[in-house]
């Protein structure tokens, strides 16, 4: 006999992520607060480095639980929307590595989006035609560093 194991996500965080356990939502809400409420940082140092620290972390979660979802699940274009606002917050903020950006940008490309409206999309397309210029240039740029 097969059993079915389901992942279930019983628990929600403050800042929207879903968790297995309290444990983990704890961990999420106190990341959150420090996101929300960050140190004043008069100088350049180990604070700054920690926030930086954090907030690759933030998006190293945000981007894992959002590709589980994206890979096997038909998502409304609203959602597939937000993880492209979340991709490009990740691209402006500098602290996410080029290759995960590159393996999000294209797990978003390659999603099973449902639009409902012409405007719906229209904007979709005109973002996958951003995501493509993301992943072109940040391969473009990898392979001249290689030479």
């Amino acid at each position: 006999m097969k059993e079915n194991f389901e992942i279930r996500y019983d628990f929600i965080a403050k800042d929207g992520t879903r968790h297995q356990d309290m444990d983990s939502v704890r961990a999420a809400n106190d990341r959150y607060w420090e996101y929300m409420n960050p140190k004043k940082i008069n100088k350049i140092g180990a604070d700054e480095l920690d926030l930086k620290v954090m907030l690759k972390r933030q998006f190293k979660e945000k981007f894992e639980l959002a590709t589980h979802e994206i890979t096997m699940l038909n998502i409304d274009f609203k959602q597939w929307d937000r993880y492209y606002i979340l991709l490009m917050e990740a691209v402006k903020s500098g602290v996410v590595s080029k290759q995960d950006i590159v393996v999000f940008a294209r797990n978003l490309r390659s999603a099973s989006v449902i639009t409902i409206t012409i405007h719906e999309h229209e904007e979709y397309l005109k973002n996958q035609k951003v995501l493509n210029g993301i992943i072109d240039k940040i391969n473009l740029e990898q392979g001249q560093a290689r030479r």
